[in-house]
């Protein structure tokens, strides 16, 4: 299996969670910390994808064209669901086109009624797939019975169930979902357009809220915001 690494990633706590899960902060500065959070009044929290351009199709041929899948993952969190994860697909698609994902984009994730995420953790991956496409919901089952999926869901569920989840482990889990695709999509290093991972808290980057707009050069451009009230 093709172990991948993030192209773009957004972590903008990510040292300061890193020395609190380590116990380096003061307990004093500690106990301030954990104390900030989203408004009180926030009740539904919207991740959705607006746009994605492929700058680039690896094809080798003239007026080349290629087959896309658009993966996306959230985890928030909560122990239910604790991966909300989609896979679609794009034919023929050719250098600078935006992906059809309709004119007000795709939500990829929306929190369950009455629930709000401690974090998110979003990745998104463009792949170029150097074979024909297989169906996005038959995709979608074959890794939800990967037993490796499984187990990391399994984990997840756990650690849903504690006051303050460690977040590098969640990290870690994120990385294997990410690899468990590529492997199931069998896909090399040279497919891989792009892959973003970002991770945002409710203490401390107010979930990620507002809009987030990424370019990997000569690769993709690709925008999604985060949207709370």
């Amino acid at each position: 299996m093709v172990y991948l690494e993030p192209d773009i990633i957004e972590r903008p706590s990510w040292r300061l969670i890193q020395d609190l899960e380590r116990g380096i902060v003061p307990e004093s500065a500690r106990a301030t910390l954990m104390t900030l959070a989203l408004e009180p009044t926030i009740t539904d929290v919207l991740v959705r994808l607006k746009k994605v351009q492929i700058l680039n199709i690896h094809e080798p041929f003239y007026d080349k064209a290629g087959e896309i899948y658009l993966v996306t993952s959230v985890i928030d969190g909560l122990a239910k669901k604790p991966i909300v994860l989609d896979v679609k697909t794009f034919h023929g698609i050719k250098e600078n086109d935006f992906l059809d994902i309709g004119d007000l984009g795709v939500a990829i994730y929306h929190n369950p009624p009455r629930k709000l995420p401690r974090f998110l953790d979003i990745r998104i991956q463009i792949i170029e797939s150097d074979r024909k496409l297989r169906d996005a919901g038959k995709v979608l089952t074959e890794i939800s019975n990967d037993q490796k999926f499984k187990d990391i869901q399994k984990i997840l569920n756990t650690l849903a169930t504690t006051t303050t989840p460690l977040l590098t482990t969640v990290v870690d889990l994120t990385d294997k979902v990410a690899n468990i695709i590529g492997g199931i999509l069998k896909m090399n290093k040279d497919d891989q357009i792009c892959y973003y991972a970002a991770t945002f808290t409710d203490k401390f980057d107010n979930l990620g809220r507002g809009q987030h707009r990424h370019t990997k050069p000569h690769e993709a451009e690709f925008s999604y915001e985060i949207l709370a009230g």
